[in-house]
């Protein structure tokens, strides 16, 4: 019997020199790295970093010749989500990250009900294109196998629905009551139509169905922001950094990996609003599983 492995694919994009250049991607990935690496044991060989920096000022100069970095162009994004869920088998846990540029483009085909295509911006966008969210789900979610689970970070502009997952889940509103959490469901009928279930007054909360792809395995992503909203860096101790790579990772140490879906996304939304100045924004949850338990603890 095949034992199950840990699987990672990390990119972060700076686009140093544009005119709209990042400062916090690279020290995202590297934050995440050392979280996955320390905390869920996933090993080094079993990771792919996609970086547009320089060797010598690489995030990862400590470990240099240990990690293979590649520049994060879209045939090398594309390429590595198909290394990412190749050959997977029940029982493995693979971990996606993305920490850069996001936009949104005209929704050719109908699937999306703002009329809006969610994209990632490649190092090499203006060449080569963006990367639309129907492409990251026919080369990340459809091919996965059936019992692999598959964990995301998209911390980037208008990523809410970035990977076409048919439920949503908002932090909005304060953090429900353990009564309220008991009401936490996701409610769908094939994902045709566009139900939601709310919490309180406010219909703007709960778990809404938005999109009727599915694949065989288990997909969880946690965006940085809704659809129509932007991401921003912050400075955490003087280094710049996303918003939501930070408060996931931090959050997820102080509690030693013992929260629940619903707590971590509410606890992640207080830690950004604490850190900006401006900008507000509000995580969210989108999944593939229909049963999936919002008051249960996150495993990876």
């Amino acid at each position: 019997m095949e034992s199950t492995k840990r699987k990672a694919l990390l990119i972060g994009i700076n686009y140093n020199g544009e005119k709209f250049a990042l400062r916090g991607c690279h020290n995202d990935v590297r934050n995440i790295f050392d979280f996955i690496t320390k905390h869920l044991s996933y090993p080094i060989g079993n990771i792919k970093i996609l970086l547009d920096e320089k060797k010598e000022t690489s995030v990862f100069s400590d470990v240099k010749g240990i990690i293979p970095i590649a520049s994060p162009t879209k045939k090398n994004i594309l390429d590595s989500m198909k290394w990412l869920v190749q050959d997977g088998n029940a029982g493995d846990h693979l971990f996606f990250h993305y920490s850069g540029h996001g936009s949104q483009v005209k929704d050719r085909d109908g699937d999306e009900l703002d009329g809006f295509d969610e994209t990632i911006l490649p190092v090499d966008y203006r060449t080569f294109g963006e990367i639309v969210d129907d492409q990251i789900h026919k080369n990340l979610i459809l091919p996965l196998g059936e019992g692999v689970v598959l964990t995301a970070i998209m911390d980037c502009c208008h990523s809410g629905t970035g990977f076409d997952l048919p439920f949503v889940f908002k932090a909005k509103g304060p953090l429900p009551n353990e009564k309220m959490k008991s009401l936490i469901k996701l409610k769908s009928k094939g994902g045709e139509e566009k139900e939601k279930a709310s919490l309180g007054d406010d219909d703007t909360e709960g778990i809404s169905t938005v999109s009727s792809k599915h694949s065989k395995g288990t997909v969880i992503l946690f965006s940085g922001c809704q659809d129509e909203s932007t991401s921003t860096d912050v400075l955490i101790s003087g280094k710049a950094t996303g918003a939501v790579s930070y408060a996931f990772t931090q959050i997820m140490a102080e509690h030693k990996l013992q929260i629940t879906f619903t707590d971590l996304l509410y606890k992640m939304r207080d830690s950004i609003q604490t850190v900006q100045s401006k900008t507000i924004q509000i995580p969210q949850i989108s999944t593939n599983n229909s049963t999936l338990n919002l008051n249960s603890f996150i495993t990876f």
